[in-house]
């Protein structure tokens, strides 16, 4: 089963909640989130915390949460196949995918233009944009880019991968992906949190995806008295 965790922040941006955070984070985690703005960092400690907890309820406790990278930089767990984990976040949501197969997970809010589109979507994307009403335009546009960003983190790529070199097709209530990249097969399925667009991309065919809302005020309270991990992703 993959499970895929949204988390809303906005309640720890209060008294700047989201530090009680800083304590379970390893270092370089811990820098990012106290040199961004509040918001940014609250993201970043969010994103952070909710990888530990997501990976603690797979029975990785977090002294045994230990990462490294491949060689484009996507973070995964050091010494362990599985689980294959993503993470993103913007605005005041955070999200968290975990699965046994490879997978990509992006959030997004309303904010994609034609211009991104021109400078970066394949021209079949271009083309199927510029045949769309205004309204349908901006609904499609917002599907697209989350939708592309999960496929290349899916792939472990990240834009190392260029984003006009495949193509997402949508229908009214599915993305599907068309791409020669390689000859793996991936799916896509996405979401709406209120006024965020969420697209999950995974190898796995059939498996069921557990859409879980992390309630901020049912949320587990961190355990200061818990061990750091020695890395971050």
């Amino acid at each position: 089963m993959i499970k895929l965790y949204v988390f809303n922040i906005q309640p720890y941006l209060e008294n700047d909640r989201w530090k009680q955070w800083l304590p379970l984070l390893p270092a370089k985690r811990r820098s990012r989130a106290l040199s961004a703005s509040p918001q940014a960092g609250a993201r970043t400690a969010a994103a952070g915390w909710l990888l530990g907890y997501a990976l603690s309820l797979e029975d990785i406790p977090r002294e045994q949460q230990i990462f490294t990278e491949n060689q484009w930089g996507k973070p995964m767990l050091a010494h362990r196949p599985s689980p294959h984990f993503s993470l993103s976040h913007s605005g005041m949501l955070v999200v968290c995918a975990l699965g046994d197969s490879p997978l990509g997970v992006d959030v997004e809010e309303p904010r994609c233009t034609m211009k991104i589109a021109r400078r970066f979507f394949s021209p079949d994307e271009v083309s199927f944009l510029e045949s769309l009403s205004e309204t349908d335009r901006r609904e499609a546009l917002n599907r697209l880019w989350p939708a592309k960003e999960a496929f290349v983190k899916a792939l472990g790529t990240g834009f190392h991968t260029a984003p006009d070199s495949f193509a997402i097709r949508l229908t009214p209530s599915e993305a599907h992906l068309s791409q020669s990249i390689t000859r793996q097969h991936f799916r896509l399925a996405e979401y709406r949190a209120g006024q965020y667009y969420i697209c999950l991309c995974t190898r796995a065919q059939q498996e069921e995806i557990q859409y879980l809302v992390l309630d901020p005020q049912d949320a587990p309270q961190p355990k200061t008295a818990q061990r750091k991990a020695s890395a971050s992703p």
